[in-house]
């Protein structure tokens, strides 16, 4: 090892927070453990006894924040170090301190940007999870202490780290690199990424018309979209989302398409829907370069018309077949809630492009709110996802031996920055450990105190049922949280994995000191 004085201020951007959806806890429904505590909606439930039951209690309103932390954007890093962060000029303090400490990640953002307030409200009327709707820059300057950090000549070579997918679902693993055919399906699935392009299609039929123009109707789902890409894209993005100047017509009603109302893979009879869409729309449209096609209707259209399909090809098309597609459920906010409005935010509207391209699963039983996959959009992407996916490179990438001590420094993977963010441990070809620095800010900043720290989780190719595949390690202390919430390991904090020690050495707002080691005893 080397010895590495990381006492030198390190400024860092940080971005703000937020996948298959999670089921929000509601009054009366059973629990497991009297007395166990939950936090969903702005409300506090209690697992009481009523009879021979478990159930969670009526619940109390948490206090709402009454204002919300901002700050200057700055610029981001453009290079990063390889063991220990470079020294860099410290500028002046620019972020406004919090005025409040955040105690839901479900909870009403007081500084909602004014498109996305109704969206928001309604889901809190709903009893629903407020995902973020924004992200959130933050200045990181803090001074290091001075540790011995291990040098990126003595990791292991990045490929022992890219355990090979050898399953179709879900997609947690990388390509051979040796086949020419799998690295090339691979790269064609890999969105959302870095440098996506994706085409909208806007439809309108005889129970669905339209009176604006799609830009007007979705602008802030696009400009989402887009904003969210840039910002974890710490190698560069092109992405693009092209928007007609107008809906298409088709002939037929929605509602006479079968299952095109519900989420899911569409039927024979849906399927249609998918042909009739791109048909309207090809004398108009040039679907040259498209990796991923995203279909609405008119935000009026009545929310049981259309749900989410998240798997609409192949299609063909006059400029090539169409693989891979995203249908959105109506921004429709009146009315009564339909199941439909569960994928009305944006983070959930990625959440499912991924299911319908490079189809990272869902975890919410197995990740709790950790991960845009998981935890109803709550957070988002997992660093693992983020690596797989492109926005994340094997430089950003630490593959550490299970076998030696070894110490390495994270920087919080909110962070704007091709710097380290990842440290995975190889445990078989099929099964890995990643280590990631959670830190309040980014798509994330809805992070409470407690909720930050290294999380430790693993990801295993050999679990293929829904809902497997990764896996939270929760530190020695055990869990206080229904979803995991508290499981990020804190200074001083140890979790062993199949005979490896992760531990957290040092930890503060410039991330973690990560310590591995083999246990022997």
């Amino acid at each position: 090892m080397r010895r590495v004085l990381l006492g030198l201020p390190l400024t860092l951007a940080l971005i703000a927070g937020i996948s298959g959806a999670e089921a929000a806890v509601k009054p009366g429904a059973i629990c497991t453990k009297a007395g166990q505590v939950a936090v969903s909606g702005g409300f506090k439930f209690t697992c009481v006894k009523s009879g021979k039951k478990l159930i969670w209690n009526k619940g109390s309103a948490l206090p709402r924040p009454t204002s919300a932390p901002t700050s200057a954007p700055t610029s981001a890093p453009t290079s990063a170090p390889t063991s220990a962060p470079a020294p860099s000029p410290s500028p002046s303090p620019t972020a406004t301190p919090a005025v409040f400490e955040w105690v839901d990640v479900c909870a009403a953002d007081p500084e909602v940007p004014s498109e996305w307030k109704a969206t928001q409200d309604f889901l809190l009327q709903n009893r629903q999870c407020a995902t973020p709707f924004r992200y959130e820059r933050l200045v990181v300057t803090k001074d290091f202490p001075l540790v011995d950090l291990t040098p990126r000549t003595d990791l292991l070579p990045i490929n022992t780290c890219k355990i090979e997918q050898f399953n179709s679902y879900p997609i947690l693993g990388f390509p051979n690199p040796y086949n020419a055919q799998a690295v090339r399906d691979f790269e064609a699935r890999r969105h959302p990424g870095p440098n996506t392009k994706y085409q909208v299609v806007a439809i309108e039929a005889p129970d669905a018309v339209a009176s604006s123009t799609p830009a007007k109707d979705y602008a802030k789902y696009f400009d989402f979209i887009k904003e969210w890409t840039k910002n974890n894209s710490d190698n560069g993005s092109s992405v693009e989302v092209r928007v007609p100047d107008r809906y298409f017509k088709i002939s037929r009603n929605l509602s006479s398409y079968e299952g095109i109302n519900l989420h899911g893979k569409p039927v024979a009879g849906g399927y249609q829907f998918f042909v009739d869409a791109i048909a309207a729309a090809d004398p108009q449209v040039d679907f040259t370069g498209t990796d991923m096609v995203i279909i609405v209707v008119p935000p009026t259209t009545p929310e049981s018309l259309l749900g989410s399909q998240p798997w609409g090809g192949p299609v063909r098309s006059n400029e090539g077949v169409l693989n891979r597609f995203f249908t959105s459920a109506p921004n429709n906010l009146s009315g009564t809630w339909h199941v439909n409005h569960s994928i009305l935010t944006p983070t959930m509207w990625l959440h499912e492009m991924h299911h319908g391209s490079l189809d990272l699963g869902d975890h919410p039983d197995r990740m709790g709110l950790w991960g845009m996959m998981s935890g109803g959009a709550r957070t988002d992407l997992l660093g693992w996802d983020k690596y797989l996916s492109g926005f994340f490179s094997d430089n950003q990438v630490r593959c550490v031996s299970p076998n030696i001590t070894s110490t390495h420094y994270l920087t919080p993977s909110v962070a704007k920055g091709a710097v380290e963010k990842l440290v995975v441990i190889p445990l078989s070809k099929t099964k890995v450990i990643v280590v990631e620095s959670m830190r309040r800010g980014g798509y994330n900043y809805k992070l409470a105190k407690n909720l930050q720290g290294a999380l430790v989780y693993t990801v295993d190719l050999t679990q293929t049922e829904h809902g497997e595949g990764q896996y939270v390690q929760p530190p020695t202390r055990g869990l206080y949280s229904v979803n995991f919430g508290d499981a990020p390991l804190k200074n001083g904090e140890f979790v062993v994995v199949e005979g490896v020690r992760i531990s957290v050495t040092n930890s503060g707002d410039f991330g973690d000191i990560v310590k591995v080691e083999k246990v022997t005893s």
